[in-house]
């Protein structure tokens, strides 16, 4: 939709021009005419902006104002449809912006584009808002302010190079079907170094190949300094990777956080080159059993933290995969909620704090896993996590009504055991298993779901199916799995290989 500024009756009729376009002004009844006046601005000699929020006894609505606070895109449109190629407006607009000293491009309403949006330092691209509806039987409708990008899939469609201080907010960017491989954002280019303070801020991304690059695409040369970039209240829909970070020091107060992914078929978050700073509050919904919420390798030493986020979708996609190769590097994993399997190999470390773990964690290699306060909640009797290869894992089980009892517990594993006087901190688990509670003679405490194992471990663990009183003698242990046994008013059914535990560290009295 064409935005024109609006001349005075007397202007237009002395032959008044743009100092853009160099086009006659035409007059605001000319504009009406034609159907676009809630987009027309002021005329130079002030007045009510029509189409534009700005309080007018604050700021002085003219022409001229206008000009040192922003570039409207639409003022050098000629042709709005989807149909025209856009991106000499675009272009125009941003060297109008860098030629006055004004730090707003602004866009509103969806134009297509067949080349790349370079932002220059200092140059801030904003829309009036953007979203999308999806509509059945009609997809998805765009609203808002959009780039429908429709270039070479080998080029972005927005690329800030080795630039500082730009801003991106309140955008759109749809890159047509997936398949078509087309990047949305690229951040740095191959060997520019000092790529910093950028912020991208309430954006969607539509069908890309890849929704943000960050760094050398083909991985020859680390991108150094890419650092102080924030992508935050954001979402990406239908592409096949979210975000691929390869950028050595991008770890340098950068951060993700409050990113929606949606329709993900491949990577979430891919981190093929080198440290990155926390991804946190983020959410992805991936689309196959290949598909992958994190999936980090290399071998800086950098930390990193993955906090409040969770992953859905395809039961055998993947929370995170990582093959590390430093042990001076740390993985933290706070306040997650995970649905999906856990891959660490090589050499790593793992912090793990307050997660929500309802899939299995397995550990390769050289790599050490330090639990607290974790709560796994897959189903009982299942393996939650396993160790290979001189793996290592320490957890501090958050307490319930029943401990851990009933959960498969993994050789090699250091647990938390019950904390009284005379009994053990922290129990080794030398034979995997599911883990019950030595069983006492006469006892009350038994109910159904409560797992025992006898006071002579015989290799096998048993579950209460019935209760209706007191416990009797112990009774002799079936070792057939399925068969059940009854001692007073208590049955019990073996239900496969017991854990058995010995203990690390006495409790002082």
């Amino acid at each position: 939709m064409s935005c024109l500024p609006i001349a005075t009756q007397a202007e237009a009729e002395a032959g008044a021009v743009n100092d853009k376009t160099m086009t006659p002004l035409r007059t605001k009844q000319a504009i009406e005419a034609i159907g676009v006046s809630q987009d027309i601005l002021a005329s130079p000699t002030g007045g009510a902006m029509v189409g534009y929020k700005a309080d007018a006894a604050a700021v002085p609505s003219t022409m001229a104002s206008r000009l040192q606070r922003e570039i409207w895109v639409e003022d050098y449109i000629t042709d709005p449809s989807l149909a025209v190629d856009n991106y000499p407006a675009f272009a125009t607009a941003i060297a109008q912006a860098q030629a006055r000293g004004v730090s707003t491009v602004r866009l509103n309403g969806r134009y297509r584009t067949e080349s790349t949006i370079v932002m220059p330092s200092g140059i801030n691209l904003v829309g009036s808002g953007h979203h999308y509806i999806y509509e059945h039987g009609v997809g998805n409708i765009f609203e808002g302010a959009w780039i429908a990008y429709r270039g070479n899939p080998s080029n972005p469609a927005i690329r800030c190079g080795s630039v500082q201080d730009c801003e991106f907010r309140g955008l759109g960017i749809d890159c047509g079907e997936p398949s078509d491989g087309r990047t949305a954002i690229s951040i740095g280019s191959d060997n520019n170094p000092s790529t910093k303070e950028l912020l991208f801020e309430k954006f969607t991304i539509m069908g890309a190949g890849v929704g943000v690059r960050w760094g050398d695409a083909n991985a020859a040369t680390p991108l150094e300094q890419c650092d102080s970039t924030t992508f935050r209240e954001g979402t990406m829909h239908s592409c096949i990777d979210g975000f691929i970070v390869n950028a050595m020091n991008a770890a340098d107060n950068s951060l993700i956080e409050r990113i929606g992914l949606w329709q993900i078929q491949g990577v979430a978050f891919k981190f093929p080159g080198f440290g990155f700073s926390p991804v946190r509050h983020c959410a992805a919904g991936l689309v196959y059993a290949t598909s992958k919420m994190f999936e980090i390798s290399g071998a800086g030493p950098d930390a990193w933290v993955i906090e409040g986020c969770q992953s859905e979708g395809d039961v055998n996609a993947k929370f995170l995969t990582i093959n590390g190769n430093n042990d001076e590097r740390v993985l933290h994993l706070r306040n997650n909620q995970i649905n999906q399997k856990i891959e660490v190999s090589g050499i790593q470390r793992v912090y793990a704090t307050a997660n929500y773990l309802n899939h299995l964690v397995a550990l390769d290699g050289y790599v050490r896993w330090t639990g607290e306060a974790n709560a796994w909640m897959g189903p009982l009797e299942t393996t939650q996590m396993t160790l290979a290869n001189g793996a290592r894992a320490t957890e501090r089980l958050q307490r319930d009504a029943d401990g851990q009892m009933g959960r498969w517990l993994t050789k090699g594993m250091r647990i938390e055991q019950e904390l009284v006087a005379g009994g053990y901190e922290y129990s080794g688990c030398v034979t995997s298993g599911i883990a019950g509670f030595t069983f006492i003679p006469n006892s009350p405490d038994y109910y159904p779901g409560f797992y025992v194992i006898p006071s002579t471990p015989n290799g096998y663990a048993y579950r209460c199916t019935a209760a209706s009183g007191l416990a009797g003698a112990e009774p002799s242990w079936p070792t057939t799995v399925g068969a059940s046994v009854t001692t007073g008013a208590v049955t019990f059914q073996c239900r496969g290989a017991a854990a058995v535990l010995k203990g690390i560290g006495a409790i002082q009295t």
